[in-house]
């Protein structure tokens, strides 16, 4: 579960290293959950890519968090030790090139649609944009 002023992990090469979450836009529960798109601002960038601003709000979709433990059809548990997300910009692309570390089947598994290239994909797998 990611709440608000929660410091979170970046998972890919956009610059920055940890955002915090401005903003969940899930009404009364106020919390995010996996494939969610949330918005954040920059705790700590990376001082050699220009490209991300830090007084500056982004969108980013949550690729793993740390729930208690969430299970599948097939009756796997899965629980992670972190939180992640990938940034995007205002149009709901990627920012960062190469995506770091494991995401998992459920971002693919909301829509089943299997089009377009990876990094454009799971913009389009995640909740509410399809």
């Amino acid at each position: 579960m990611i709440h608000l002023n929660t410091i979170i992990e970046v998972g890919d090469n956009s610059g920055a290293k940890f955002v915090k979450c401005v903003n969940t836009s899930r009404g009364k529960k106020n919390s995010a959950q996996l494939c969610d798109i949330i918005k954040v601002s920059i705790y700590k960038n990376d001082n050699s890519k220009n490209v991300i601003k830090k007084k500056k709000i982004y969108k980013a979709v949550v690729v793993n968090s740390c729930q208690k433990r969430s299970n599948r059809r097939n009756g796997i548990y899965q629980k992670w030790n972190n939180n992640r997300v990938l940034m995007l910009a205002e149009n709901l692309k990627f920012l960062g090139t190469k995506v770091y570390g494991s995401i998992s089947k459920e971002i693919k598994r909301k829509k089943k649609k299997k089009e377009g290239t990876f990094r454009s994909s799971i913009v389009s797998y995640a909740q509410g944009f399809a």
